[in-house]
């Protein structure tokens, strides 16, 4: 505890229910809801510290949706306080509960982030070799792509480009009326990573940062909402099955998924880039993931 901090205690009982409740994580702060679904696999409420098998549970920090859970047909690792992908094959995500795009779906505006690290330079794979490697997607199986069915945002590694993460927005169930956005990886290969999506009713964007610094998207201004209607579909952070789970591939090295959340910032009422830049100050300055 800092030495300039006071601590008082009071006798008894506190009653006042005009006294706001101390919340479970900072982020929540002056949220006004906004936050519907936040996860941190360091925090004893959100995870049980063991291994992330088939369906444990992870909590919501919010406490405003149902319980997320670990999906996979293969093994996962816990380490570092986190998920490792390195031995996983097939599905490997995290799943939050179907309510979370049901909120978002009505005014599309909105923050999707999550923390990882990302492998090493050296196991970046070439192009081509990540393929079907989702970050984040509302897809959960090969035939549930945004050419069959509704997406908000898909962030995959770029099969086109090597070191490239490219995240997709369709504007509705089509391949082809698809908005998207590419990022290069490459300067944050073995860093602790914040990776974020965003839109409002001006335009939407994303972002990298790391200790490495900030790579930030290109505003797309075409912007429309989408037609396609997600509230049904879940969020998944990970290796979902969108078009297809293929066997493992370099783009799992060393890949590590710590903490993620959804806002709702109709909702909120806050700004994106200042969320985000407060969130991953506090996150890093944890200092508790490896």
């Amino acid at each position: 505890m800092p030495s300039n901090t006071v601590v008082y205690q009071v006798p008894g009982a506190i009653t006042d229910t005009s006294i706001p409740p101390l919340p479970r994580d900072a982020l929540l702060t002056g949220a006004n809801s906004g936050i519907r679904f936040l996860f941190d696999l360091a925090n004893a409420y959100s995870w049980t510290p063991g291994a992330p098998v088939q369906g444990k549970a992870v909590k919501d920090l919010s406490e405003i949706s149902a319980d997320g859970l670990v999906n996979t047909a293969g093994t996962l690792a816990a380490a570092g306080n986190g998920i490792d992908f390195t031995t996983s094959a097939g599905r490997a995500c995290l799943s939050a509960p179907t309510g979370v795009l049901s909120d978002l779906w009505p005014d599309q505006e909105y923050i999707l982030c999550g923390y990882w690290k990302l492998p090493v330079l050296g196991n970046f794979p070439g192009v081509g070799g990540g393929q079907n490697t989702t970050l984040l997607t509302a897809e959960s199986g090969a035939s549930d792509h945004y050419g069959n069915s509704a997406e908000i945002v898909m962030a995959a590694w770029d099969m086109g480009a090597a070191g490239r993460v490219r995240l997709t927005r369709p504007t509705a169930v089509s391949t082809s009326g698809v908005e998207s956005i590419t990022l290069d990886l490459t300067p944050h290969a073995g860093f602790l990573t914040q990776i974020a999506v965003w839109r409002t009713a001006a335009n939407w964007n994303c972002r990298l940062k790391s200790s490495a610094g900030t790579t930030l998207g290109i505003p797309n201004t075409v912007n429309v909402k989408s037609t396609g209607d997600f509230s049904s579909k879940g969020l998944h952070f990970g290796m979902s099955g969108s078009f297809g789970v293929q066997v493992n591939n370099s783009a799992r090295t060393g890949l590590r998924l710590y903490r993620g959340f959804a806002e709702n910032t109709k909702r909120s009422g806050r700004a994106a880039i200042t969320v985000l830049d407060e969130d991953y100050g506090r996150t890093v300055g944890r200092a508790v993931y490896g």
